[in-house]
């Protein structure tokens, strides 16, 4: 079952995080057969400190960029991307950060 953060579990070293952007992929087929993509973005959306919760059909190519302008955009103290096992897409996301 799905169980919010707390503000306590998201400080790290001492810093509160107040403004998340939580970036999930959608990974073309892989994920939407194993959770409800939309459900998911629609209840980390609602976490209080979540500023924004997106999905992107592939975050390792362009959604590096939707999420580097979302972090200025939205001065984004902290970012999660949800997506699938590095394993799959490591050297492709590894590219695209470069």
């Amino acid at each position: 079952m799905f169980s919010p953060l707390t503000t306590r579990e998201l400080t790290i070293y001492g810093y509160c995080m107040r403004k998340l952007g939580v970036f999930i992929c959608h990974c073309g087929v892989i994920l939407p057969e194993l959770w409800d993509v939309k459900s998911v973005a629609e209840k980390v959306g609602k976490i209080e400190d979540v500023a924004t919760a997106p999905i992107h059909l592939h975050v390792f190519g362009t959604g590096q960029q939707i999420i580097r302008r979302a972090s200025v955009k939205k001065g984004l103290d902290g970012i999660v991307v949800a997506c699938c096992s590095p394993v799959c897409m490591k050297i492709p996301f590894r590219k695209q950060s470069v």
